[in-house]
């Protein structure tokens, strides 16, 4: 066992080498739609994008989270019209993953090493080689904007809980590790469109400046999981 003082996020959390990933709520079990149409293939990862949902407003436990999420979906079949949810997994306040887009072919729901996914619609000119994490809320420090869920205007300055934080550590700590993606290869969705030269619109605050800000201790903390955790997926766990 290892341990960290987070310190910029005043957290203690110790690493454990675990055989299995993170667990998820998986579609089935927050109710999932089916596809709209078919997907436009799969993903070779080389990049993690960490996104926010702006709105619907933050989802504050697992059966928030849930409608959220299927809120979500909505949105980007009917809205959009996409063929799914754009991302590939959600986070919640309390640290609960959901499954976004489903797995390629008749994968089991639950994570594995052999996971494939299909391709998302959350990172334009990129998709064929990212997943996107997507963290429930706004957290752009915006002027407050109408929420169609709730009917009132919110207040667009979110900030990532505790749980959220450890639970975004233990995906992309896993993600990176299994997919042998560096820590410098995961990014906020703005990041990767002023990087991106075949990006054709740059106007986006996404994941916003509260998820932004904590993003660089997240990765260091993801880097240094790397370093010990060469083979084995990673599990932190909170102990203070």
């Amino acid at each position: 066992m290892l341990c960290f003082f987070f310190a910029t996020l005043t957290l203690l959390v110790c690493a454990e080498s675990a055989l299995s990933p993170p667990n998820i709520i998986t579609r089935s079990q927050w109710d999932a739609h089916q596809p709209i149409g078919s997907f436009n293939g799969v993903v070779r990862p080389r990049f993690l994008a960490v996104h926010h949902s702006a709105l619907p407003s933050r989802a504050v436990n697992t059966s928030d989270g849930i409608r959220k999420v299927q809120l979500i979906q909505k949105m980007h079949q009917v809205k959009n019209g996409w063929t799914d949810i754009g991302y590939h997994f959600l986070l919640d306040d309390v640290g609960d993953i959901f499954q976004g887009r489903p797995f390629f072919g008749d994968q089991p729901e639950q994570l594995s090493n052999t996971t494939v996914f299909y391709q998302g619609a959350q990172l334009f000119g990129l998709n064929q080689v990212s997943i996107g994490i997507c963290v429930i809320g706004c957290y752009d420090n915006s002027p407050e904007l109408y929420d169609n869920d709730t009917k009132t205007f919110l207040k667009c300055d979110d900030q990532l809980t505790d749980q959220q934080i450890l639970a975004l550590v233990n995906l992309l700590s896993w993600l990176s590790i299994t997919f042998k993606i560096s820590d410098r290869a995961i990014m906020g969705h703005r990041e990767f469109n002023y990087a991106n030269t075949n990006t054709q619109t740059r106007g986006t605050e996404c994941p916003g400046k509260g998820i932004l800000q904590t993003l660089p201790s997240i990765l260091r903390m993801v880097h240094n999981l790397s370093l010990i955790h060469i083979s084995e997926p990673t599990r932190l766990r909170r102990i203070s």
